[in-house]
């Protein structure tokens, strides 16, 4: 798959998945949505965290995470067992849950 098709197809995906999960959240009520307050932002900004990132990434590692259903909810629970330090960076997580300890250096 050439690389734009690849890009536009984990945008998609990522894309897709935080729109479900918002339409999940919003049948919530006022109560439940406010103690999901810390999942819900963290959620935004692990996608955010990738859609700055997939320009970095290689193409196999999109095509890799294309294969993840649920992606962003399975990095958000991977980001959730990091210790709180350093580590916890989401730019951090995405890279390792790629399995890569350098950040940018495709």
């Amino acid at each position: 798959m050439e690389r734009t098709k690849l890009e536009n197809a984990i945008n998609l995906q990522i894309s897709s998945e935080l729109k479900l999960y918002k339409m999940i959240v919003l049948q919530k009520s006022k109560e439940e949505i406010l103690a999901e307050a810390f999942q819900i932002a963290n959620m935004i900004e692990l996608y955010e965290t990738f859609v700055e990132l997939i320009p970095h990434m290689t193409d196999r590692e999109i095509y890799e995470c294309l294969q993840v259903s649920g992606l962003l909810f399975v990095v958000y629970e991977t980001w959730l067992k990091i210790p709180d330090d350093e580590s916890k960076i989401k730019e951090t997580c995405v890279w390792s849950f790629l399995g890569r300890t350098s950040t940018r250096a495709a």
